[in-house]
């Protein structure tokens, strides 16, 4: 038996390579699409022309900055909730 040439990440090996080719060699369209919309549910795309993108970018990471700061201030409630 020939020594299998291919170099797999931990949690891989050929059988487990098959299986994932398998299912998606075999997945109707539809079910594409149903994965597809899972994945990225809470997400949308949108074109913008590329000079906007780095101006964008900054933009998302200031706002999710804002917000990490705003949760470390939150205090923390005492209140029981029944």
């Amino acid at each position: 038996m020939m020594k299998d040439p291919n170099v797999y990440p931990p949690g891989l090996n050929a059988k487990k390579v098959q299986e994932i080719i398998g299912y998606y060699e075999n997945q109707t369209n539809e079910d594409a699409a149903t994965e597809i919309e899972r994945v990225h549910s809470g997400y949308a795309m949108v074109e913008v022309p590329k000079e906007l993108v780095r101006p964008i970018e900054q933009l998302v990471e200031e706002y999710l900055e804002a917000k990490r700061k705003a949760r470390r201030k939150r205090p923390l409630s005492t209140e029981v909730k029944h």
